[in-house]
């Protein structure tokens, strides 16, 4: 099931690109990926409820440095070989981004 959502991610992301770029904004596809039990519904206060995704793994994805398509290393490790080539290893922390993309920009605290 992962190896079909991350084909998927990996077929639409040029086409999206493209699609930000015919029209001059300065966006691309950002997909996060790492798998796990999460909870999705309408969440807030009665009359102002929104739509939201909460779990573990939900901020596990948060939190991955992305510019293109990431992995965490549970979601690498549970690839098909073939599809494992078309990533390489990114650290610190160890996530996998698509070989086309550049290393993530990565924020000086301070």
């Amino acid at each position: 099931m992962i190896d079909a959502a991350v084909r998927m991610l990996l077929e639409l992301k040029p086409s999206v690109d493209r699609f930000m770029a015919d029209r001059q904004w300065e966006c691309r596809l950002t997909a996060k990926v790492h798998f796990g039990e999460a909870i999705a519904g309408l969440f807030g206060a009665k009359g102002s409820k929104t739509f939201d995704v909460l779990g573990r793994a939900v901020n596990t994805a948060a939190v991955l440095e992305s510019e293109g398509i990431t992995l965490s290393a549970d979601a690498f490790r549970t690839l098909s070989p073939e599809l494992r080539q078309r990533f390489k290893k990114h650290t610190p922390p160890v996530t996998y981004i698509r070989l086309d993309d550049s290393r993530p920009f990565r924020r000086r605290a301070g």
